[in-house]
C-alpha cells in the first residue's frame, strides 16, 4: 500500500518515462484522491488531496457544479509551484484521459491520440466548463467514452478548471501512463533510463523491416551533415524527429509501390512511440509521406499537418525531397551513401556530387527529383558526377 506521496512520485516517473525532458506539475486523478508532484531535472514537492472523481461525486451530492465549488476550496490551499518556466499540466488517470477523448471528438483533431495531446489551458478551461454545466451536450460524444467513466467526466471537469484557475499552467498535455508505468521505470538502471525513446522504438522499426538498418544510421549521418551545410537551424525536438524519421524511411518498402505513402501513414498512426509530441508525430507523417507520395501541389498533405510549425513544415518537405534524392541514387543499400557528397562549391552554389560509379544512374527521373529539392530550398541543387 503506498502513501499518497509515493503515488505522487511513481505517476511522475511514469510521466518521465513516456515524455522527452518533462518539466511542469504532474496530477494524477483516481477514484478518491487527486496528486500532485513537481516535475524537472528532479521529482519532489508531491501532495495529494480528496479530490478523487468518485469521491468529490458524493461530496457534491451528485451535482458537477458544487463539486467545483468543492475543488475550489481544496485547490486554493495546496502548496505546490512551478519548478521551471515551462508551465505543463501533465494529467493522469482515467477520468481525465477521458475528458481528453472527448476533446479530441468534439473539435475534430487530426490526430486520434489521446497520449500527448497538448491543449492551450485556457482553451481547455473553457471546454471543462462546458463539461461541468452542460455535460448532456455532449451526449453524442459520449456514447464513445467507457461506460463507466460516463458519469465522473463532468467531476474530473470540475477539479481541472480549478486546476487551471489556480495554477495558471499554459498548457494541458495528457498521458495514459502513471504510477504503474512509473513503478516500472523506477526498476531500471540508470544507463537504460538515459536512452531515447523515441530513437530506440523507430530504431528497432529499422531492423524488423527495412532492407538495411545500417543505410538507416548511415542516413542519419548524412542528413546531419546536409543540415550544416544549409545552416538550418533546429530545435532539440526537430533533430530527434528528423533522426526518427531517417530510421523510419525504409519500412514499407515489401509493399505495392501504389501504397506506400498510406500505409507509413498508418504505422505512424498506429505505433505505440513514446517521447513525442502530436507536433513530432505529425513530422513523422509529413516526411514518410512525401517521401512516397512526392511533393508536387497536387500532393495534399496529411491532416496532421496542420500540427505542425512554420519551421517544422519547412524542414519536414526538405528532409522528404533529400529522401526521394538519396532513395533513388543508394537503392536502400548500406555503404554507397558515404560516397555521395553534398557541399557548397567556391562560388556557393549548392553541388550533389556522385561517385564515378555511380554516372549511368543520372536521367530524367533523378534529375526531376534533384529539381525538386532545390525547390524545396529555393534555390537550385547542381547534380555533379565525380571524374
Amino acid at each position: 500500500v503506498l502513501s499518497g506521496k509515493q503515488e505522487a512520485v511513481y505517476a511522475a516517473l511514469g510521466v518521465r518515462s513516456e515524455f522527452f525532458e518533462p518539466e511542469g506539475i504532474v496530477g494524477d486523478l483516481g477514484g478518491g484522491s487527486t496528486e500532485l508532484i513537481e516535475i524537472n531535472g528532479d521529482i519532489e514537492n508531491g501532495t495529494t488531496t480528496p479530490l478523487g472523481a468518485l469521491r468529490l461525486q458524493q461530496m457534491a451530492d451528485e451535482d458537477p457544479v458544487k463539486a467545483r465549488k468543492i475543488a475550489k476550496k481544496i485547490i486554493t490551499g495546496t502548496e505546490i509551484s512551478w519548478p521551471g518556466k515551462a508551465r505543463k499540466f501533465y494529467a493522469i488517470g482515467g477520468t481525465w484521459r477521458s475528458i481528453a477523448h472527448l476533446y479530441i471528438l468534439e473539435n475534430g483533431y487530426p490526430l486520434k491520440i489521446v497520449h500527448g495531446l497538448a491543449v492551450d489551458a485556457q482553451d481547455y478551461l473553457t471546454f471543462c466548463q462546458k463539461l461541468v454545466k452542460q455535460p448532456d451536450n455532449f451526449s453524442d460524444s459520449m456514447d464513445q467514452i467507457n461506460r463507466n467513466r460516463r458519469a465522473l467526466v463532468p467531476y474530473g471537469a470540475a477539479v481541472m478548471c480549478e486546476i487551471i484557475e489556480h495554477l495558471k499552467p499554459k498548457q494541458i498535455v495528457t498521458s495514459v501512463t502513471g504510477l504503474r508505468e512509473g513503478f516500472l521505470y523506477s526498476q531500471l538502471d540508470e544507463k537504460t533510463k538515459q536512452r531515447d525513446a523515441l530513437l530506440e522504438a523507430t530504431a528497432e522499426l529499422s531492423l524488423l523491416r527495412a532492407r538495411s538498418p545500417i543505410h538507416s544510421r548511415e542516413l542519419i549521418d548524412w542528413t546531419n551533415q546536409a543540415v550544416q551545410v544549409l545552416e538550418l537551424e533546429e530545435t532539440v525536438h526537430q533533430r530527434r524527429w528528423r533522426h526518427a524519421a531517417c530510421n523510419l524511411a525504409d519500412i514499407v518498402w515489401r509493399s505495392n509501390s501504389d501504397h506506400r505513402a498510406e500505409q507509413i501513414l498508418g504505422i505512424i498512426h498506429n505505433a505505440g512511440f513514446t517521447s513525442i509530441s502530436h507536433e513530432g508525430r505529425a513530422f513523422l507523417s509529413m516526411v514518410s509521406y512525401h517521401r512516397y507520395a512526392g511533393l508536387g501541389p497536387s500532393k495534399v498533405a496529411p491532416a496532421e499537418a496542420a500540427l505542425l510549425s512554420r519551421s517544422s513544415l519547412t524542414l519536414a518537405r526538405i528532409l522528404a525531397a533529400f529522401f526521394r534524392v538519396l532513395y533513388m541514387f543508394s537503392a536502400a543499400q548500406d555503404g554507397l551513401l558515404l560516397h555521395i557528397k553534398f557541399h557548397r562549391n567556391p562560388s556557393g552554389e549548392l553541388v550533389l556530387e556522385l561517385p564515378k560509379v555511380a554516372k549511368d544512374m543520372a536521367g530524367e527521373k533523378p534529375n526531376v527529383r534533384v529539381e525538386a529539392l532545390g525547390r524545396e530550398l529555393n534555390e537550385p541543387v547542381h547534380l555533379l558526377i565525380e571524374e
